[in-house]
């Protein structure tokens, strides 16, 4: 199974093989008509960032992922395994009291979350 690209312009994974320039292969985007080499990291990365996305925030499964993306689920499993040990960590270093408040909700497919720090 080949692996799809995404189109760097808008997303889309509509592309077709479209020549080589400089011995690189070359892509169009059948939505936005976006030319585009297949040897860019950037685009590459960005991939595995909706993808990651989706799987946290979307609840795609692993074998959605693996199907639209042409990874194997356990090459995303590996993938999302880095991404998660790059997680934030928050520090908090005042010693003053506060009452951290957390709410968060989905609306459809999206999570939105906040927070409010008050200071007693």
């Amino acid at each position: 199974m080949t692996q799809k690209k995404r189109c760097p312009t808008c997303k889309s994974l509509q592309t077709i093989k479209w020549g080589k320039r400089e011995n690189k292969q070359r892509f169009k985007c059948k939505d936005c008509g976006q030319l585009f080499t297949s040897n860019n990291k950037s685009v590459s990365d960005s991939n595995k960032e909706i993808w990651f996305r989706n799987w946290v925030i979307g609840k795609d499964t692993f074998d959605k992922i693996s199907v639209e993306s042409g990874y194997s689920k356990s090459t995303l499993q590996r993938y999302f395994s880095k991404m998660l040990s790059k997680a934030p960590i928050l520090e908090f270093s005042s010693t003053d009291e506060i009452y951290l408040v957390i709410d968060g909700t989905y609306f459809l497919t999206i999570f939105v979350w906040w927070f409010i720090e008050t200071f007693i």
